[in-house]
């Protein structure tokens, strides 16, 4: 469990991430064409681990660009420094993204599923919480795929995920990314 209350303490910020106010934000309301990331160094996958459950808290805004933008993305897997609500696009990783702008098609606002790089489910909730910190639970296992609940709503039950399995290595991260607009993102009490 980690809430950030006496720091950051054992995760990688990278980007335009920082430690601020007992909790760690990826992107602020200002920032426009940026991109985060928050790597876990406690935690990390193996061939024998079969599943895992998170919990954390998100805020989503504000913003000072009139439009939100971009999103968020919770991803296990082959992880880079940074990435954006899209996942991190590996070639091997599993990611629940919470997209807050309309590019349409995959893009679109909504909280998404992506495996391998590839999309395979969106649901159309918009996750922008305008900087209210709400509950996001993220569970997955190799016989029952993910399952996925935002503020207390449920958004996708045991979804198959067929193509993913940890390896060793693996790590958990949250990235955040902004582009011509921009959102204030913020993730406390990971646990």
């Amino acid at each position: 469990y980690n809430n950030f209350n006496a720091g950051p303490g054992p995760v990688t910020l990278n980007g335009s991430a920082i430690y601020s106010n007992q909790a760690i934000q990826l992107t602020d309301q200002g920032q426009t064409g940026v991109t985060a990331g928050l790597i876990f160094n406690y935690i990390t996958g193996s061939p024998q681990l079969s599943g895992f459950t998170a919990n954390f808290n998100m805020a989503i805004g504000p913003t000072t660009t009139g439009n939100p933008a971009d999103g968020v993305s919770f991803a296990v897997g082959t992880l880079p420094s940074t990435w954006g609500e899209g996942g991190p696009g590996t070639a091997r990783s599993l990611a629940v993204g919470f997209d807050t702008y309309e590019n349409g098609g995959t893009g679109s606002i909504g909280i998404h599923l992506w495996v391998n790089g590839n999309h395979i489910a969106v649901n159309p909730t918009n996750p922008y919480t305008n900087g209210t910190l709400v509950p996001v639970q993220i569970s997955y296992d190799q016989t029952n795929g993910i399952s996925v609940s935002f503020n207390g709503t449920t958004i996708f039950t045991n979804v198959n995920v067929t193509g993913f399995t940890f390896q060793s290595g693996d790590q958990f991260g949250i990235g955040a990314h902004t582009g011509g607009a921009a959102e204030r993102a913020i993730i406390d009490d990971v646990q």
